[in-house]
């Protein structure tokens, strides 16, 4: 039996300091990457490319984690497992976009978690027991999370296996390659 490891790709969002110096041009306005948190452009892509990259050619890794009461990622927190199967969750492992659609050879076995926008209510949950306010919680949940819902939905690469979650939270093979 071999053991297993979940690595989650939120520990490698950029620091709340480097999003809220940092511009971009969105929806035709120049906005901080502060107020896109949680979109791909939030999160530090050559880091999660070279930790995978490390990982795959067997070197010693550690792992960065998002500490949900900092609201920041921690560095080095998560020592990987030198042998058994290594888990590696996050919204943008496939997206289909220039850079994040090479992450995809990485892995053994690709799966994508599919579900309905309804099932975004628990982001927005999150977001209130995080500590935002409704109303600043409600505009991040519908400029944000909608927003990368669809880019998601609408860019994603093929899945070895696609799983699609219902609304009562039952699982089924929607397919498999």
């Amino acid at each position: 039996m071999l053991p297993m490891q979940t690595l989650p790709l939120d520990g490698f969002h950029f620091t709340n300091e480097y999003l809220a110096r940092t511009t971009i041009s969105h929806a035709g306005k120049q906005v901080t990457l502060r107020s896109l948190k949680g979109c791909p452009e939030t999160y530090d892509f050559a880091g999660v490319r070279e930790r995978l990259c490390r990982v795959r050619n067997g070197d010693f890794v550690f792992w960065p984690f998002y500490d949900r009461t900092l609201h920041d990622p921690v560095e080095d927190a998560i020592r990987v497992a030198a042998d058994g199967i290594l888990l590696v969750e996050g919204n943008y492992l496939l997206l289909d976009e220039p850079g994040w659609r090479g992450l995809a050879e990485y892995a053994d076995l690709t799966i994508f978690i599919e579900s309905s926008l309804e099932t975004l209510r628990d982001a927005f949950q999150r977001l209130l027991k995080g500590g935002k306010p409704y109303n600043d919680a409600l505009k991040h949940h519908l400029s944000v999370d909608h927003v990368n819902y669809r880019r998601i939905m609408e860019h994603r690469l093929p899945s070895d296996i696609t799983l699609a979650v219902s609304a009562d939270r039952t699982v089924s093979i929607r397919k498999a390659k």
